[in-house]
């Protein structure tokens, strides 16, 4: 006859009943790893939209400031330089417009209004642009890095 004791019972090992401590390590261990890519990638990800929003809004600002100074050296009746950061034009209608750019990287033109007041409207925060003319053609240079420039030429219909 074959008894057992109900204390020796409790001690029979039942196969894949619980985890150990080990296998529970190693699962931290690679949901930690998981978590620190997936947290470096969302900062990449952040930091290339950031970027991205930074280059439209100056995209913007700068074919916004070249849209009316082309509006300007169209109807240019003469064009003067006073260095490369100071253009004078004179438009057609005879009103004298002032494009000057400031150390800082802000574009201002100056032009009388309605009203015949001084009226002053400035880009910010561009990247180093010069004024450079020959005849009837006006020539804005943006130095955009060391050796990388790009010049876009405008005509005056007048000149």
């Amino acid at each position: 006859m074959k008894t057992r004791h109900r204390f020796f019972s409790s001690f029979r090992r039942r196969p894949h009943a619980a985890s150990t401590i080990v296998e529970m390590l190693i699962v931290l261990i690679l949901m930690g790893s998981v978590a620190s890519i997936l947290g470096q990638l969302f900062m990449v990800t952040w930091q290339a939209n950031i970027n991205s929003q930074k280059r439209d809004h100056l995209l913007h600002r700068v074919d916004s400031a070249i849209d009316v100074l082309r509006h300007d050296a169209w109807q240019a009746r003469s064009i003067g330089l006073d260095g490369p950061r100071r253009l004078d034009i004179v438009l057609a209608s005879g009103d004298s417009v002032t494009w000057r750019v400031s150390p800082e990287g802000a574009l201002s033109r100056t032009a009388p209004d309605a009203a015949r007041n001084d009226f002053t409207r400035t880009w910010a925060d561009l990247p180093p642009i010069t004024f450079s003319s020959s005849g009837s053609l006006l020539v804005l240079t943006v130095h955009l890095a060391p050796g990388r420039d790009e010049s876009l030429t405008f005509i005056s219909q007048q000149l």
